[in-house]
């Protein structure tokens, strides 16, 4: 006899979904028998709800390789591929949505791990200096923006710097970040030039604008 019992009272955005992908919540046998389970002992429809909604989830944060990584290792099983194109129900249609998601973020990781180291530039807009020639200089305030020279620092700050760097400097904001050299900066920082040019030439869909709001604001939402 099989006994499962599943208990998730709240999932906090990134560290949550991190630990639920550490729990064995995509195997096929939790996901199967928990579903017989809940059809016996609470409300098919509230149970399927439930787990829809984290699925959804993991897929919103699907653009951490945390996130990336473990959901795809899970999707990529035989016995859980076999029993998404099996089942009709909602949690197979989620899992299937989740699959056609990560398939082309997952191909876009692979390139990123073979493709060249990252070239940083001055984050002056106005700057011409061929700044993958020269050293950088890290903003001491907020701490994210690099410029090849103070005359820079300032002509961007009465641009648009002053507002991200003085938000930056609110108690508990840059606490909040992962470390600068962090490869999930560098991950994003992929992603958003791939979706930049592929917007340059695509007639239709996500603008270039669209894509790095789009990003940028699932990674705040840690």
């Amino acid at each position: 006899m099989n006994t499962v019992t599943v208990r998730i009272d709240k999932v906090h955005s990134y560290g949550g979904l991190v630990e639920l992908l550490e729990s064995p919540f995509l195997d096929i046998d939790v996901i199967s028998r928990a579903a017989l389970s809940g059809q016996k002992k609470v409300h098919v429809d509230d149970f399927d709800d439930c787990c829809v909604h984290l699925i959804r989830r993991i897929q919103q944060f699907s653009i951490y390789r945390s996130i990336l990584s473990k959901s795809d290792r899970y999707l990529r099983a035989a016995g859980i591929s076999t029993w998404m194109e099996g089942n009709e129900g909602p949690i197979a249609i989620s899992l299937m949505h989740l699959r056609l998601h990560t398939v082309p973020l997952v191909d876009a990781y692979e390139d990123f791990g073979g493709g060249v180291a990252p070239i940083f530039c001055c984050g002056n807009k106005e700057c011409n200096a061929d700044s993958g020639h020269m050293t950088l200089y890290r903003c001491r305030g907020c701490k994210l923006a690099l410029y090849c020279g103070v005359d820079c620092q300032k002509q961007d700050w009465w641009g648009t710097h002053e507002l991200l760097c003085n938000a930056m400097k609110q108690p508990g904001q840059a606490a909040a970040l992962p470390p600068i050299s962090s490869p999930d900066i560098k991950w994003l920082a992929y992603i958003l030039a791939r979706e930049f040019i592929q917007a340059l030439f695509t007639p239709s869909g996500l603008t270039a604008c669209d894509s790095a709001g789009h990003f940028t604001s699932l990674l705040l939402l840690n």
